[in-house]
């Protein structure tokens, strides 16, 4: 039966940071099952999982439905930008709403570090369960969304007037205020 109510039961999130020895599932698994012990439910009650990555390649939803032991459910994989962890969040709603499970869990995940220096040298070896290092581009800002947003709008900037650096050097510090009410944000 379709219901119009739907709440948000349990949350979680790993601590910021590089964490060398874990992966996406890893992470992904770690706020699984803190989410699912903050909701006060189990595993077993979950019926549909939205994952969200960008970085990851595909099946991330599935690889985490293997580690933390629940099968034999629907899973969707999303991607999309900044909002994938909304959107994650959206599928498993719309899914509650239409009445096709009673329980869901949405997950957003993302690792951007996937390689780690060899002792002091300036060399990087892959790492990680997909044993990738990122492409250069990426590491410059061009490739990833906040590089593209910095972009647009410096665009902005140039063309219409009234956008400063100081403007943008004002959002990070409010970001960055915002984050030392955080003790996850370090």
């Amino acid at each position: 039966m379709a219901s119009d109510d739907v709440w948000i039961l349990g949350i979680s999130m790993t601590r910021f940071g590089k964490h060398p020895d874990s992966d996406l599932i890893d992470l992904a698994a770690e706020a699984t099952m803190n989410s699912i012990a903050d909701a006060g439910i189990t595993m077993r009650e979950i019926g549909i999982l939205a994952a969200g990555n960008l970085r990851g390649g595909g099946g991330i939803g599935q690889a985490l439905q293997k580690q933390v032991g629940q099968t034999g459910i629907p899973v969707y994989n999303v991607a999309n930008a900044c909002a994938t962890g909304a959107t994650a969040i959206r599928v498993v709603h719309m899914a509650l709403r239409a009445g096709e499970a009673d329980f869901g869990l949405a997950i957003g995940v993302e690792k951007l570090a996937g390689g780690e220096r060899v002792g002091d040298s300036a060399t990087w070896s892959p790492q990680g369960r997909f044993g990738a290092i990122g492409p250069l581009d990426g590491r410059i800002g061009t490739e990833t969304m906040p590089g593209v947003f910095a972009q647009i709008g410096m665009e902005y900037g140039h063309r219409y007037g009234g956008t400063s650096f100081e403007l943008f050097a004002r959002i990070s510090e409010k970001n960055h205020a915002h984050s030392t009410l955080n003790p996850l944000a370090s």
